[in-house]
């Protein structure tokens, strides 16, 4: 079986295996030459964030369509995930956007958190999303799918970006 995967710069991403002799395949048609940020697969659609565009595979990334409609394309796009019926990405700036129809359309919220936000990683856990924010350091967190934030520092330093956030039972862990 033939694994895709993307290229980008040195790095290699798997994002199916299915055994270890099988061969791999660049699948970046349509996405040039960028580098890939990050990647959510959901049943037969991908989407991928990259330095500059946000992108969707509908055949199993061997081709991509960029899904910029409303969103600068002067961003690395770190994080992107799915909360209810919403699309989740964030990246260096400018703050955090939303497409309640699979990326055809996105805006940006700013219910809570700054309209040039950085966002590094984003986590869902049900209905929250959690978000670590940078400049100055904080975790976000959205209670409803990403729509309205509110942002919690205490105890986080305040100099440095928080690179991860992520939830192992009841504890949310936040790295910087």
């Amino acid at each position: 079986m033939l694994k895709k995967t993307f290229i980008v710069s040195v790095m290699l991403i798997s994002l199916y295996t299915t055994s270890i002799n099988a061969q791999w395949a660049q699948a970046i048609t349509g996405m040039g030459n960028q580098a890939i940020l990050s990647v959510l697969a959901e049943a037969d659609t991908l989407y991928a964030g990259s330095n500059f565009n946000v992108y969707k595979s509908t055949n199993q990334g061997d081709n991509w369509f960029t899904i910029n409609n409303g969103i600068p394309s002067v961003t690395n796009f770190n994080s992107i995930v799915r909360s209810g019926n919403f699309l989740v990405t964030g990246g260096d700036s400018p703050g955090i956007w939303l497409s309640s129809n699979n990326g055809a359309n996105w805006f940006q919220t700013v219910n809570g958190v700054d309209a040039d936000e950085f966002v590094y990683s984003l986590f869902v856990d049900g209905n929250n999303v959690y978000a670590a924010l940078g400049n100055p350091s904080a975790i976000g967190v959205s209670t409803d799918n990403g729509s309205t934030w509110n942002k919690y520092s205490t105890g986080l330093p305040t100099t440095q970006y928080m690179s991860g956030v992520s939830k192992f039972g009841s504890t949310l862990y936040a790295i910087h």
